[in-house]
C-alpha cells in the first residue's frame, strides 16, 4: 500500500510539474548557485540506491566550485533525474557523473553501463508518457515523464539535452548550459 501510495504520488507531482511546464508558468528564478555543489548534493542523495543495487556511482568535476545564475531547484530536478533514470536502468556496472566547465558555458554529462536504449525508440524518448516497455509486462517503473520534464527544464534555460545509447550499450545524457542564465 506504502509503495502504490508513493508511486501515485510522484506520478500526480510529475503531471502537475508538466502541466506547469506546458502552461509556461513553471516560476523558474534564477538565483546565484553553485553548480558543483548541486551536482554532488544530487549524487549524495542517490548514492544509497546505487549501493542497494551493488552498482557503482562515481562523480568527477574539472571543478570544485562553479558559479552560474539558474533554478537551484529546477536544475536540481533534472540531474536527480537524469541520475535517478541511470541508477534504475542499470543492473550492474556504473553509472558516472561528469561535470565539465568552460569559459562560457558548464557540462553535465551522466554515463551508464544499464540497458540502453533501441535505435528504433530513441525518437520518441522526450516524448511525454512514452516508455519503451510498457504494460503490465514491463521491466521498470515510471510515467514516461521524467525526461520530457527535464528537456523541457533545459530548454528553458537556454541549454541543450543529447542522448546517444544503443540496445545493451548503456546510455549517455549530456546536458549543456550557459554559465549565465538568458532571461526567460
Amino acid at each position: 500500500i506504502r509503495t502504490g501510495g508513493q508511486r501515485l504520488l510522484d506520478t500526480l507531482n510529475d503531471i502537475l510539474d508538466f502541466a506547469r511546464l506546458d502552461a509556461e508558468r513553471a516560476g523558474i528564478v534564477p538565483e546565484p548557485i553553485d553548480v558543483a555543489a548541486l551536482v554532488r548534493d544530487s549524487v549524495s542523495l542517490l548514492a544509497p540506491l546505487a549501493q542497494q543495487k551493488g552498482i557503482g556511482l562515481h562523480l568527477q568535476s574539472s571543478s570544485a566550485a562553479v558559479p552560474a545564475v539558474h533554478s537551484a531547484s529546477s536544475l536540481s530536478r533534472v540531474v536527480t533525474n537524469l541520475v535517478g533514470n541511470a541508477i534504475k536502468f542499470t543492473e550492474r556496472g556504473e553509472v558516472r557523473v561528469t561535470l565539465h566547465v568552460a569559459p562560457e558555458f558548464f557540462a553535465i554529462r551522466v554515463q551508464d553501463t544499464g540497458v540502453g536504449i533501441s535505435e528504433e525508440f530513441l525518437p520518441e524518448l522526450f516524448e511525454a508518457f512514452k516508455q519503451e516497455s510498457d504494460g503490465h509486462g514491463r521491466d521498470f517503473e515510471g510515467t514516461g515523464l521524467g525526461l520530457s520534464i527535464a528537456q523541457r527544464i533545459v530548454h528553458q534555460h537556454g541549454g541543450t539535452l543529447l542522448v546517444e545509447s544503443g540496445e545493451g550499450e548503456g546510455t549517455q545524457i549530456s546536458i549543456r548550459l550557459p554559465g549565465i542564465q538568458p532571461r526567460l
